[in-house]
C-alpha cells in the first residue's frame, strides 16, 4: 500500500512540475565596435560589450501565423530580467519596434543633416519586423537562459532611422 502512495505522489509531483511555467533569465548586451581614430590596440579593435541596462523589450508569443503581445519587460542595471513564461515560442523586440513609423522618426530625430541622412520608410519597416531574440520554452524545462545580443553601428549606435554619410576616421 505504501508503494502505491509513493507512486501516486511521484506521478502527481511530475504532473505539477510539467504544468508550471519556465523560469526565464534574460541578459541583454550591447556590442560597441571600434570606429576609428587613433591606431587601436588589439583589444580596442575588438570593441567593447556592455550591459543593455534599463532597455525595454516587448515579449510576443508566436501562435502559428499570429503573434500575441504578452508584456513589456525592463532590463535592470546589469542588463538582466527574471520572470516566468508558460510553454511556447517567444520573441523579443525593442519597444521602439512596436511604435508607428512617425513616432520612431520623432524619437530618433537628427539635427545634423551634414553628416547624417534619414533612412527611408522601407528600411525602418524592415527593422520593425526583426526580432532581437527568439526562444522556446518547453514542457518540463524549469529554467532557461536567454542572451539578447545587440550591436551598435559606428556613428549611429542603435538608431535605425539614420545613416552616417560624413567623413570616416583614418
Amino acid at each position: 500500500m505504501k508503494w502505491v502512495y509513493f507512486c501516486l505522489i511521484f506521478l502527481f509531483g511530475n504532473f505539477i512540475s510539467a504544468c508550471q511555467a519556465t523560469h526565464i533569465h534574460l541578459h541583454g548586451t550591447i556590442h560597441k565596435p571600434y570606429c576609428g581614430g587613433a591606431r587601436p590596440t588589439e583589444e580596442q579593435a575588438q570593441g567593447i560589450t556592455i550591459a543593455a541596462s534599463k532597455m525595454v523589450f516587448s515579449v510576443f508569443e508566436q501562435l502559428g501565423a499570429e503573434q500575441k503581445f504578452i508584456k513589456n519587460i525592463i532590463l535592470d542595471e546589469s542588463g538582466d530580467y527574471n520572470g516566468e513564461l508558460k510553454e511556447g515560442e517567444y520573441y523579443l523586440k525593442r519597444i521602439e519596434k512596436t511604435w508607428e513609423i512617425q513616432a520612431i522618426n520623432a524619437h530618433f530625430l537628427i539635427f545634423d543633416t551634414l553628416y547624417y541622412r534619414p533612412k527611408g520608410e522601407k528600411a525602418i519597416t524592415q527593422w520593425r519586423t526583426e526580432a532581437d531574440a527568439t526562444f522556446d520554452t518547453k514542457k518540463g524545462t524549469m529554467k532557461l537562459e536567454v542572451t539578447i545580443p545587440l550591436t551598435e553601428k559606428c556613428f549611429v549606435g542603435l538608431n535605425p532611422c539614420i545613416e552616417y554619410i560624413g567623413p570616416k576616421p583614418h
